[in-house]
């Protein structure tokens, strides 16, 4: 199966794609360039240059090269691409499913009996539209947190939804929802089979999506699958992303114990980590992802942000589930940063004196995200070589009008439709508000096509 859709021409600017960098790069001029990079800052007007999918130059005034497409940004803000290093991107072909389910009816329902029903060409479709979702809304790099994969197939399948989507994609590869035994998949060979794919594809990566020692407390051979997994990641240099801290955080001292926290490690949640346990983990180097909105409806309070930041933690935002609600992170951004101050005003009793920065957030879900990744050295921030991964947001709507700072408009006002403008690796993947080239709704055809099917008499 092909691409849906294919890079079209544009009012104004015609090209195919990577032609665009063979006549002269893109110059993205005039906008308040919030490059997350300590040494230019932000500029409250810039241009930002990029060639062969790389940003070559960020300055107040840049003169376009010859043939270069250019992309006004009046009154816009400019951003890296937002990093996500946590969402089920399958779980979209269950969009609206579980919007008021507690954990344990989404569990039941999606991932112990629709999840097995997934053909290969479901899981394409579900990392396609995942990704194209994550475009849509400013993230340049997701990770595909995929415990849908009940064949080396379903995994081949659903990296090839990652790269035809257009979006930065990391495959987390993880153990089906269903399977807990030592021997499940992925198989090493399973993993070697991924690897090839993110391997010739610059767009792609692979992390390794381990059981937390609670998931298998019960099972023979649970914990040494886990340190497997674990030393499979070390070797090949990938990221190991974990759910865990859930309910307790015995797993920290389960995994320091046995050598597995590290500064490859992301643990998902941590809902119920101490500050010294956050400790442990900040000290080895490793990160905590956290998704707001879902856990408030399933687990309960998201991590405290005081606590983690006092351990050393360097939080990072994730959306984690389409299937219960929005995954785009101007959202989870804003709801973990309102739910510190809700716990401020309970530990206090009392009206608040000082509230944590709006602006300190930003790095969650561009720097710090990139980083737990291991690609600090390619996106997160607008710095000369890194690759051109850029969200362009329109700060002149209703919504942002009279708001100056730009990180100010970005953080507290801005939502998907402010998104004007995204580029990854040079490339135009959304343009003027709509994503190019998308049949959107041939698309929600076969979503819904997909949905009906796999709930059927459940």
């Amino acid at each position: 199966m092909g691409m849906p859709f294919k890079v079209q021409a544009s009012a104004g600017v015609k090209f195919t794609e990577g032609e665009h960098e063979r006549r002269g790069g893109t110059l993205i001029r005039g906008g308040a360039v919030v490059t997350m990079d300590p040494a230019p800052g932000t500029l409250p007007r810039g241009d930002v240059l990029i060639r062969d999918g790389k940003i070559e130059r960020v300055a107040p005034r840049i003169e376009p090269p010859r043939g270069a497409q250019i992309i006004d940004a009046s009154g816009c803000a400019v951003l890296p691409g937002l990093v996500d290093n946590h969402r089920h991107l399958w779980t979209t072909l269950f969009r609206g499913v579980s919007v008021d389910h507690p954990f344990g009816a989404y569990f039941q329902l999606v991932s112990q009996r629709a999840s097995p029903r997934l053909t290969p060409e479901d899981v394409y479709l579900g990392g396609l539209v995942g990704g194209l979702e994550a475009l849509h809304s400013g993230v340049t790099t997701v990770l595909d947190w995929n415990h849908a994969c009940y064949t080396r197939e379903h995994a081949l399948r659903a990296v090839a939804g990652l790269r035809h989507s257009g979006v930065r994609g990391v495959f987390g590869y993880a153990a089906p929802s269903t399977a807990y035994g030592p021997d499940v998949p992925p198989t090493g060979e399973d993993v070697a089979a991924v690897k090839r794919v993110t391997d010739i594809n610059s767009l792609l990566d692979l992390a390794i999506a381990p059981r937390s020692p609670k998931q298998v407390a019960t099972v023979p051979g649970g914990l040494e699958r886990i340190a497997r997994d674990v030393e499979l990641a070390r070797s090949l240099g990938v990221p190991v992303t974990m759910h865990t801290g859930l309910d307790t955080d015995a797993d920290i001292t389960t995994l320091a114990d046995r050598g597995l926290l590290g500064p490859e490690l992301t643990i998902i949640h941590a809902n119920m980590l101490t500050e010294s346990s956050f400790r442990r983990v900040a000290e080895a180097g490793g990160w905590v992802s956290v998704s707001p909105e879902v856990e408030m409806q399933m687990f309960g309070l998201p991590s405290p942000l005081r606590a983690m930041l006092r351990a050393g933690i360097r939080p990072t935002i994730s959306g984690d589930l389409p299937a219960s609600q929005r995954s785009d992170l101007f959202t989870q951004q804003k709801f973990l940063l309102q739910v510190q101050r809700l716990l401020d005003w309970q530990a206090t009793g009392g009206p608040l004196t000082s509230l944590l920065p709006t602006a300190d957030t930003l790095p969650y879900v561009t720097t710090n995200a990139a980083a737990s990744l291991g690609m600090a050295d390619r996106v997160g921030s607008l710095t000369p070589g890194k690759r051109g991964d850029v969200v362009v947001l329109n700060v002149r709507d209703a919504n942002t009008l009279g708001v100056e700072n730009p990180v100010s408009a970005a953080l507290t006002y801005a939502h998907v439709g402010n998104v004007e403008t995204v580029l990854v690796d040079g490339r135009v993947v959304k343009r003027d508000g709509q994503l190019v080239g998308v049949d959107e709704e041939e698309l929600h055809r076969r979503v819904l096509d997909a949905q009906r099917r796999l709930l059927a008499e459940l």
